[in-house]
């Protein structure tokens, strides 16, 4: 994440709590910084940088649909087109992903079902 993004997090809302989620981030802990994130975003619902990090976080984990809720909020709420751009091909990206598994599950259950 670039460091203004960080700093308008941290300006924002409870810094202990934005600091463990941005750490979180930074270090590739990702499942720790869901958590963190959620956090803060219940202080504040409509922080889409902490959504878009939480969304990064999501797909990270391989929580695909997760992720491309967060991108798609992103979307819907924030007014800052750099955010909106990163969120629509975040969702895009996310989306093909998420196509390419469910494609690649339903191939692999026709097999073993033709082999029975």
């Amino acid at each position: 994440m670039d460091e203004t993004l960080n700093t308008t997090l941290v300006d924002s809302i409870d810094l202990s709590s934005v600091l463990d989620a941005v750490n979180f981030y930074q270090a590739g802990k990702f499942n720790e910084a869901i958590v963190a994130l959620q956090s803060v975003l219940k202080m504040e619902p409509d922080n889409s940088e902490a959504r878009l990090m939480l969304a990064v976080s999501y797909y990270k984990t391989g929580q695909l649909t997760n992720a491309l809720a967060a991108f798609r909020r992103i979307c819907e709420q924030s007014k800052d087109p750099e955010l909106q751009t990163k969120a629509i091909e975040g969702a895009r990206v996310t989306s093909a992903k998420l196509n390419k598994n469910t494609a690649a599950a339903a191939y692999h259950e026709n097999l073993s079902w033709l082999s029975k």
